[in-house]
């Protein structure tokens, strides 16, 4: 996959989840990513290909900027409060 050619989309936002993160992030086999999936109708993955700064690069990716933005107001949130025990 060409990662460079998605970054540059208008539909496509990003968000570095720290390793400890990422796990809580993605759910029991993957149950809390698809249910934001679902939520905020948007597609969501991660590149495992590389870590940057012992961090994964999330993908999130809508045609509606509503729920791209909800979407990763919420990732934001999850990882928050996995990193620092804190919510918004």
């Amino acid at each position: 996959m060409d990662f460079e050619d998605l970054e540059s989309r208008e539909d496509v936002y990003t968000t570095e989840v720290p390793m400890e993160a990422v796990g809580f992030v993605l759910g029991s086999k993957g149950a809390t990513l698809r249910s934001l999936e679902t939520r905020f109708k948007t597609f969501m993955f991660f590149d495992n290909d590389r870590k940057r700064d012992n961090c994964k690069r999330l993908y999130i990716i809508a045609k509606d900027k509503r729920g791209r933005d909800d979407a990763l107001r919420e990732v934001e949130d999850v990882v928050r409060f996995k990193v620092t025990g804190q919510s918004r």
